[in-house]
Order: structure tokens, then sequence, then C-alpha cells
């Protein structure tokens, strides 16, 4: 049958899978060390009510911590960026104006071949500067614009985490790899998607 948490619920202890009970009130327990008394999981249990709760808590506090992060500043800093990479754009091709303008005193001999090099090597310094900053500045917007896509679907999630009765199946596919259990009730899990805890 399916039920939200099938497949990945591991003892912590021992590493193996954990045994579903068949009874009305579902539980999990490590059958593998059931004979074994001086295992620390032995006779370790917990029930699937209690542990899909203490999952959606886990995953019901990150959604809050997710939808209170805002990104309002992120996205005024790209349009920010974004003009100054226009204005570096402009520079870089004024510098190739003046290389055509140049060259085209030097071929009608407006100037001689030494002024040439001279003021051509100083329109090149300038242009590989431009071009370094603008450069920097693309890769910089294109981060930041991966940055926003990822916390945008970081907040639907959190959305559709927070519009959960509880844990779903769905909300399991998506997120958990898989949940170790050890004795006290003590969870660890392994997320999919890394970037989900921030």
């Amino acid at each position: 049958p399916r039920y939200p948490l099938r497949g990945k619920v591991f003892c912590g202890c021992c590493s193996h899978a954990l045994t579903r009970t068949e009874t009305k009130n579902h539980s999990f327990f490590c059958r593998y060390t059931k004979v074994d008394e001086t295992a620390a999981c032995h006779e370790m249990k917990i029930s699937e009510a209690k542990l899909e709760e203490l999952i959606y808590q886990v995953i019901e506090k990150q959604a809050q911590i997710i939808l209170n992060v805002s990104t309002l500043s992120d996205v005024g800093q790209i349009d920010i960026h974004v003009a100054e990479q226009t204005e570096y754009e402009r520079r870089i091709e004024c510098c190739m104006e003046q290389k055509r303008i140049l060259y085209e005193r030097l071929v009608l001999r407006e100037i001689n071949l030494e002024d040439y090099k001279s003021q051509k090597a100083g329109i090149d310094a300038d242009l590989s500067h431009w071009k370094s900053i603008y450069t920097t500045l693309a890769a910089r917007i294109n981060q930041m614009r991966m940055d926003a896509t990822a916390q945008s679907k970081r907040l639907e999630l959190a959305l559709e985490i927070t519009s959960a009765d509880g844990l779903t199946a769905a909300l399991v596919e998506k997120l958990i790899a898989q949940v170790k259990v050890y004795p006290g009730n003590q969870l660890e899990i392994d997320w999919k998607i890394k970037d989900f805890l921030i």
C-alpha cells in the first residue's frame, strides 16, 4: 500500500530499513535487531503518525523561514547592475569607434605610424579595462538571476508546504531522500533539495 514515507525510513543505528506494522495504528520498528538485546536499536519503535508529525514540523518551520526572507533588495540590485552593464557597453562601443577613426586618420596620412601606435595603445588599455568590468558584471547578474530563480522555487515549495494539512507523499517525494530514526524519537533527514535548509 502507498503511504507517504514508503521506502524512506531507516534505522539510524544499524542502517537497515525499518519495518512498518500492519496493525490499525501503524508504526515502524527495527526488525533486524529484534533478537539482539545488546543493540542500541533493540525494540526501537515509533508510530507512523508521530514520525510524520515530527517530519512535517521540521519542514513547516523551514517553510516559514523561507517565507519570511525578503528578496526585494536582490531584484533592485539586478536592475542597478544591468544599468551599469549598459553604461560599460556604451564605453566599449565608444572605444571601438575611436579605434576606427584613428585607423582612418592613419590611412589618410593625417597622423604618422608612431602617433597611431601610441594613441591605439591608450585606447586598447581603456577597452581592455571596460571589457573586464563588463564581463564581471555579466557574471554577477547571471548569478543573481539564477539565485532569484532558485529562491522563487523555494518560495513556491514553502507555500505548498504551509498550505498542506500534514505530510503528504508529494512533499516527501520532492524533499526527502531518507529519514534515519534513532532511539528516543531522534531523527536525521537526508534532503533531496540541498538548499532547502537556509
